[in-house]
């Protein structure tokens, strides 16, 4: 039951405010019918709620966060709990403001009289084999009056004398080693046997493997032996549906899927560049299924491949994926991309139309704004639409650093203003980033 404490003072609770809070812990049979009785803290008797909707009954009202469940050995009241069978359990929290939703469905399995430790489980069986592991089913242990709540796989290495050399126990719940246990329908396990994967073993070599189970009595017994021997370590197939899910004009998400019957233990996820001229690079290397390609240019096709590696080597590379990212601005056309790549310093270039034009400006900022597009259109082939995106470069320099950039455009305290201040907008207006804008 989960603990939920609260506080307030006595002037609080006198008037009803505050956030002292009662648990309500409710509980259902599902086995027999039952009357569940109601404990209380706030009552001198004993109270009898009548049955909710969904079968729930409460049992218990209070402050406390713990409560215990038992059989009442009065003949005169009604049996609470019964041996051998399964209940399950809900809890939520009162304050001055209501009530809580219900906790999440907890359930417990009440022992016999005669409980004992478990039986021993049935020999485990291999459904796959992997270079690095194994995944088993087995037989469930007979429970002896007390659910098993747990088993322990244990795997062993021996040489030819029959001396361990290696040895390593996992538990089924809660070990990162090992899968939580699951049902399975296969032809070895068709009636429901718990099933489990054991990582981190050696290619090519055999491991005993014996399970005992846990209950609330103790360690069980182990069931007999079983020799698994780990397939041969091979590079892994090809990777499956390699695609891209998204994409903005600087990013594109990609996804793919574990290649069939491979031990995989890294995805390497490599690209182009346009810009850098640069052919297939690694951009990324992870155990994951997806990935963000970043610093991307908008309206720039892109070309991507994955590949899966393991201990044996890499398998092929996945067949190459085409992506144009988004035109964002009004420099995202094959011509003013173009043109700005061959001019790695557009920003500079284009400031020195802006001192050209800069007599302008007083006579009206639109003869300036005029003068500049013109001569980024006709000095550096940029689009008209594109050049006026550098036009207002200029505007909000002479608006927002006229004093650090009147002496010299150039200079550091010119340059360090209008890009705190300009390059921002200039970036959304031309869709382009920073670094292709080049060094101010």
């Amino acid at each position: 039951v989960p603990a939920v404490k609260g506080n307030g003072s006595r002037k609080g609770r006198r008037r009803g405010v505050g956030n002292w809070l009662r648990i309500v812990a409710e509980t259902i049979s599902q086995g027999r019918a039952s009357l569940m009785r109601t404990l209380s803290r706030l009552s001198k008797g004993q109270i009898r709620s009548p049955e909710a909707p969904d079968g729930f009954r409460e049992i218990y009202k209070g402050l406390s966060a713990n409560v215990t469940v038992m059989h009442c050995g009065n003949p005169n009241v009604k049996v609470d709990m019964h041996p051998g069978e399964r209940y399950r359990f809900r809890v939520r929290a009162w304050s001055a403001a209501g009530a809580s939703e219900w906790a999440e469905i907890s359930s417990a399995h009440t022992d016999t009289s005669d409980a004992a430790p478990p039986g021993a489980p049935g020999i485990p069986h291999v459904v796959k084999k992997r270079p690095q592991g194994f995944t088993l089913v087995w037989e469930p242990s007979l429970d002896n009056g007390a659910e098993v709540t747990s088993y322990t796989i244990s795997v062993t290495q021996r040489a030819d004398d029959g001396t361990v050399t290696w040895s390593k126990d996992v538990t089924v719940r809660g070990s990162p080693d090992i899968e939580r246990p699951r049902r399975v329908n296969t032809r070895e396990s068709r009636h429901g046997w718990p099933s489990a994967s054991v990582h981190g073993l050696s290619a090519n070599t055999t491991y005993s493997v014996r399970l005992k189970g846990f209950n609330s009595k103790g360690e069980g017994m182990l069931s007999a032996e079983s020799l698994i021997t780990t397939s041969t370590a091979v590079p892994p197939g090809i990777v499956k549906d390699f695609t891209w899910d998204g994409r903005t004009g600087y990013t594109v998400d990609l996804s793919w899927k574990i290649p069939e019957d491979s031990e995989v233990d890294r995805f390497e996820v490599e690209r182009d560049d346009w810009y850098l001229e640069k052919g297939f690079f690694r951009f990324h290397q992870g155990n994951g299924l997806t990935v963000t390609a970043d610093t991307l240019l908008p309206a720039v096709p892109y070309r991507f491949r994955v590949r899966a590696c393991n201990g044996a080597g890499c398998g092929p590379y996945s067949p190459v994926l085409n992506v144009t990212t988004k035109v964002t601005g009004s420099c995202t056309n094959s011509n003013d991309l173009k043109e700005g790549k061959a001019n790695p310093n557009i920003i500079d270039s284009v400031a020195n139309c802006i001192y050209d034009c800069a007599q302008h400006y007083w006579t009206g900022e639109e003869v300036f704004v005029n003068c500049t597009q013109d001569c980024s259109h006709n000095q550096l082939r940029l689009s008209m639409d594109c050049s006026r995106c550098f036009a207002d470069l200029g505007i909000c320099i002479f608006r927002r650093c006229p004093v650090q950039c009147s002496m010299n455009y150039r200079s550091s305290y010119c340059v360090d203003c209008y890009t705190r201040k300009c390059v921002p907008a200039l970036m959304e207006c031309t869709g382009l980033p920073e670094y292709f804008l080049g060094d101010s």
